[in-house]
């Protein structure tokens, strides 16, 4: 009665993982920003690509920050697909280091201006493991089912004999 009431609990556990609903259905997206160049010096020439606002005609402010000083780069209206593209500059009196471009949406971009040694602007990566850990605890559920029935079978062989 206690093996069935643990593999139970096990089988319940187990539907609960796997069925949860995604908690992504809350994530806001704050679209991203592209600096080109990605490592500009100061008082260089930038382009700032977003999509942040995901909107069409939505007015767009672009700063850049260092330092606890901010210069607004531009302003742009978004197009149809909601990208915008602001060409400006970096400000001539912010020194070499990093500095945040961000827009009024709520992106944000991490630049380094100038040489900045041992700071490499890194790409953001990752998986979505949630599917991989789901068939993990499934297939340990089902081991477990599946010795909880050899061993109901053995000991019924056994009290037959």
């Amino acid at each position: 009665m206690v093996r069935r009431s643990l593999a139970l609990a096990g089988v319940a556990l187990a539907a609960l993982l796997l069925l949860a609903p995604a908690a992504s259905a809350q994530y806001r997206d704050d679209g991203s920003i592209v600096v080109d160049p990605s490592n500009p010096g100061v008082g260089d020439s930038i382009i700032v690509n977003g999509t942040a606002c995901g909107e069409a005609g939505i007015d767009v402010t672009v700063s850049i920050t260092q330092g606890g000083q901010t210069v607004v780069i531009g302003t742009a209206t978004t197009g149809p697909d909601g990208s915008y593209t602001i060409n400006g500059s970096i400000p001539n009196n912010f020194v070499d280091g990093t500095a945040v471009i961000s827009d009024t949406c709520g992106a944000s971009y991490t630049i380094n201006i100038g040489d900045v040694a041992g700071a490499a602007a890194l790409p953001r990566t990752g998986s979505e493991t949630g599917t991989m850990w789901r068939v993990a605890v499934a297939l340990v559920a089902l081991g477990g089912i599946l010795v909880l029935t050899a061993r109901k079978r053995t000991a019924k062989v056994a009290v037959d004999a």
